[in-house]
């Protein structure tokens, strides 16, 4: 490992378990579109039970890397050595990707960041750091900084027990992972070899930290965050620019590196949050106007069923007057039939009078001469 790497270590050892722990107790819900999942056996190591190991197998992103480490838990937390070999460089890996990160995931899918894991050139390199919890699988992961929140999705080392590792096995415990577009957009854009002799890890961190805040328009949505993290930036260069002590350099470079992730991990969650509601006022408008137009539609069809009923009335008054009238010509029909009756009735009275006159006149002129 070169000096500088070992500079680096030893000046921010503190500050990577101070970072880890601040990422564990800040870390924010991650919008499901950004993550995808995948699972991993944990194992439960009993306390006071004694050192054990489990080993590192590489993923298809790193087939030659392997690790091993030796887990030992205690009533404070358990403590991991950890061993890597064949490691790539991060950057083979994707031009966002500058190191690599150790991760605990407990049954529940918590995942923790343990610790920034320092490489040499040859790809090998160790840490010996603590965890929390007594019960977990461990995963590395290639990331752009060290003070991640989420792992990536290249993952490539995953842990497996040996024959004779101790405790409890847990199969099958599901998780979470960043896609790698969330990082890629602008993190060291033209995938350049770190020149660590001139200028620490830290450095290149921190770059590319603030270029993923912005790139993940951190600029728009957490301005008060990313400016915190620009005038960090600009601090850690000058540091730089004026050749002043590396442990400076570096704890300007891992502080702007916080304050990076804060604003990336910020605006991710102010544009979430900014999509939901957009979809509930979508929601809310069309709602309303699918009220206004039910509205609409029964409004016309009371209308059309006034109209109905006023037609139907108009015709029942019509056909009403029509009955009067044809009721009221009946019966003066039948009156003028029975005044016609009554008059007929009458003639052929009269007639049979004078018909009966007549008989009589003539029966009396057969007797004696008879003048009416």
């Amino acid at each position: 490992m070169n000096i500088s790497r070992w500079i680096r270590v030893c000046a921010g050892g503190v500050l990577a378990v101070a970072a880890s722990l601040a990422v564990a107790q800040n870390k924010k819900e991650i919008p499901a579109a950004d993550v995808i999942s995948k699972s991993i056996k944990a194992v439960g190591y009993e306390v006071g039970g004694g050192g054990t190991k489990v080993i590192f197998l590489g993923t298809s992103s790193a087939p030659q890397a392997s690790g091993e480490a030796r887990v030992e838990a205690k009533t404070g937390g358990t403590s991991i050595e950890l061993k890597v070999t064949a490691m790539p460089q991060p950057t083979t890996l994707g031009a966002e990707f500058l190191t690599y990160v150790l991760w605990t995931v407990t049954p529940d899918g918590n995942t923790t960041n343990i610790a920034e894991i320092p490489i040499d050139k040859q790809g090998n390199g160790k840490l010996s750091t603590r965890a929390q919890s007594q019960t977990f699988a461990m995963i590395v992961t290639a990331e752009p900084y060290f003070a991640v929140q989420l792992p990536s999705e290249v993952v490539v080392l995953e842990n497996d027990t040996k024959k004779n590792t101790k405790g409890k096995i847990y199969p099958d415990n599901d998780y979470k992972l960043m896609k790698r577009s969330q990082y890629s957009k602008l993190g060291n854009p033209l995938a350049l070899t770190p020149d660590l002799k001139k200028v620490p890890l830290d450095m290149y961190e921190a770059r590319n930290a603030v270029d993923i805040a912005k790139s993940q328009k951190a600029e728009q949505y957490a301005p008060e965050v990313l400016t915190k993290a620009t005038a960090s930036l600009q601090m850690a260069e000058n540091s730089l620019a004026s050749n002043a002590d590396k442990s400076k350099i570096i704890t300007d470079a891992r502080q702007t590196i916080q304050f990076a992730e804060d604003a990336r991990a910020l605006s991710a969650e102010r544009q979430e949050a900014e999509r939901i509601q957009n979809e509930k006022n979508a929601a809310a408008t069309a709602a309303a106007a699918k009220a206004k137009a039910e509205a609409d539609a029964a409004a016309a069809a009371e209308a059309k069923r006034q109209a109905e009923l006023t037609t139907a009335r108009e015709a029942q008054m019509k056909a009403e007057a029509a009955a009067q009238s044809a009721q009221q010509k009946a019966e003066q029909a039948a009156l003028q039939a029975k005044e016609q009756a009554a008059r007929d009735e009458a003639a052929r009275a009269k007639a049979a009078t004078a018909a009966l006159r007549a008989q009589l006149l003539q029966q009396l002129n057969e007797v004696l001469q008879t003048t009416d």
